[in-house]
C-alpha cells in the first residue's frame, strides 16, 4: 500500500513538475491537460460519492461549467476575445438549458435537486481551481503550493505509519471516528516536517527577504488547512459510506482523493500570499 502510494504520488509530482519547468505554452498545456483530468475527475466522483445519499446532480455539465472559465484563466493572454466570449457564452447556456429543463420536466422536484446540488459542486469546486489555474502563472510559487501542501501530508502518513509499526499498533488516534487512519504522531510529525520544508524553500521561491521566523507561517497554515480539506472528504466519504472517491490512482484512491487537501489550500495560500506582501511593504517603510 505504502509503495502503490509513494510510485502514484512520484508520478503525478513528475507531471505537475513538468508542467512548471516546462517553458512556454509546453508546459501550460501539460497544466491544462492535468486541469481538465482532476476537474472532471473530481466533479464525477463527488456526484458518485453523494448520490449514495439520493442526492443526485449533474457531473458532467458541472464539470464543463468549471473547466471554461478555468482554462479563460490559463489562456487568457493567447485567447482572442471571441474565445473568451464564447467560453462565456457556453456556461450561459448551460445555465439556460438548466432553467428550460426545469421548466419542461415531468418531475421538477427531481430536476431542482440536481440543479441545487450541481450550483453546490459547482461553489465548492471552482474556486481552488481558479486560484490553481492564476497562480501557475508564477511557476515557483505554484509549485510550492503543490510540495508544500503534499510534502506534510506525505510526511504524517509516514510518520504515523512508523509509528505505529514501532508500538505495536498503539498510535493515539486523532479523529477515530472521521479517520480511523489518522494519529496524533503522524500530525506533529506531518507538522513539523510541513515547517522544515518552508524554511528550506519558502524564502527561495518568494524572492523576499523574511524574517527568519516568518516560514512558520506557510508551514502552519499549509499543513493545517490541508489537514482540514482532507477530513472533509473523509467525512464525507464515512457519512456516504465510501472509502476512496474512486480507484485510478493506486495507493491513493480517486482524484478527488488527491486534490481534497488543496480544495482549501488553495485559496488559504493566496490570502496569506496577500497580508505577507503587506507586511513587507510596511516593514520596509
Amino acid at each position: 500500500m505504502f509503495l502503490q502510494r509513494l510510485f502514484s504520488t512520484i508520478i503525478l509530482l513528475g507531471l505537475f513538475s513538468a508542467s512548471v519547468f516546462w517553458q512556454g505554452d509546453g508546459g501550460r498545456a501539460c497544466f491544462t491537460v492535468l486541469a481538465v483530468a482532476g476537474i472532471l475527475g473530481a466533479v464525477r466522483e463527488f456526484a458518485k460519492i453523494i448520490e449514495k445519499q439520493d442526492m443526485p446532480s449533474y457531473p458532467l455539465w458541472t464539470g464543463f461549467a468549471i473547466l471554461l472559465p478555468v482554462l479563460g484563466v490559463l489562456w487568457k493572454d493567447v485567447m482572442p476575445v471571441l474565445i473568451m466570449l464564447l467560453l462565456v457564452g457556453l456556461v450561459i447556456a448551460f445555465c439556460i438549458c438548466l432553467w428550460i429543463q426545469l421548466l419542461c420536466s415531468g418531475n421538477r422536484l427531481e430536476v431542482l435537486k440536481k440543479i441545487m446540488n450541481s450550483a453546490g459542486m459547482y461553489i465548492l469546486f471552482i474556486v481552488p481551481f481558479i486560484i490553481l489555474a492564476a497562480v501557475q502563472d508564477d511557476r515557483m510559487l505554484f509549485l510550492y503550493l503543490i510540495l508544500g501542501t503534499k510534502i506534510g501530508d506525505i510526511g504524517a502518513y509516514v510518520v504515523g505509519s512508523l509509528s505505529n509499526k514501532i508500538t505495536g499498533g498503539r498510535n493515539h488516534k486523532l479523529i477515530p471516528s472521521i479517520s480511523p487512519g489518522k494519529s496524533w504522531e503522524g500530525l506533529i510529525g506531518g507538522l513539523c516536517i510541513s515547517v522544515g520544508f518552508a524554511f528550506a524553500l519558502f524564502p527561495a521561491v518568494t524572492h523576499h527577504e523574511f524574517p527568519v521566523w516568518v516560514p512558520v507561517i506557510p508551514g502552519v497554515l499549509l499543513f493545517f488547512f490541508g489537514a482540514a480539506g482532507d477530513l472533509a472528504e473523509s467525512s464525507l466519504k464515512r457519512i456516504c459510506g465510501v472509502k476512496d472517491s474512486g480507484r485510478i490512482l493506486p495507493g491513493i484512491g480517486g482524484v478527488l482523493d488527491l486534490v481534497d487537501s488543496l480544495m482549501l489550500n488553495a485559496p488559504v495560500f493566496v490570502v496569506m500570499m496577500y497580508f505577507l506582501d503587506m507586511f513587507l511593504f510596511f516593514l520596509k517603510k
